[in-house]
């Protein structure tokens, strides 16, 4: 995720709560979903679409984080 931004990522995690937050929300709804997929906590079709929602929420934000940082630090 944001390979090619990793320094930005990097600053904003060092730097910013709110971006922290984001990050660690996404990685737990990524391990969520990964553990629905693998059989560990099963979840309904409703439950496991309603957790990528959030998980692609969470990574818009960070996007849009990161462009606004890097257009603050041209």
């Amino acid at each position: 995720m944001f390979e090619y931004e990793q320094d930005v990522v990097e600053e904003l995690l060092k730097d910013d709560q709110r971006f922290q937050g984001l990050f660690r929300e996404h990685g737990q709804l990524k391990a969520q979903i990964h553990e629905a997929a693998i059989g560990i906590h099963p979840r309904d079709d409703l439950s496991l679409g309603r957790l990528k929602r959030q998980k692609l929420l969470a990574k818009d934000r960070m996007a849009h984080m990161i462009q606004r940082y890097q257009a603050q630090h041209v």
